[in-house]
């Protein structure tokens, strides 16, 4: 892990899609604690918002969705979660947009 890492302070959420819905905010801030992989942060997400971001956010086996966009900055992160973020980020998550 990059020794300059910040594992405190906050990181702020944006949601777009359903997920903004899902979730009854557009944006929020959250406190690291500790191990701080993007799938870290997710699961907290779900642990503090329940059903139905939760069903939203991580399958059955409480992996991140494959069909979610999530990024870090400007970048897209890789859909195994372990991508690590710091205080300050700023961390997007997109749901899948349909229609006809």
């Amino acid at each position: 892990m990059d020794s300059d890492l910040k594992t405190s302070g906050s990181v702020a959420i944006s949601y777009f899609g359903t997920l903004r819905k899902v979730s009854g905010v557009g944006r929020e801030t959250v406190t690291l604690n500790g191990a701080n992989r993007i799938s870290d942060v997710v699961r907290r997400l779900a642990e503090l918002h329940g059903e139905p971001l939760k069903s939203a956010l991580l399958d059955a086996n409480g992996l991140i969705r494959e069909y979610l966009l999530i990024s870090v900055g400007d970048e897209e992160i890789d859909k195994t979660g372990s991508t690590q973020v710091a205080g300050g980020d700023e961390i997007s998550i997109f749901s899948p947009i349909s229609g006809g």
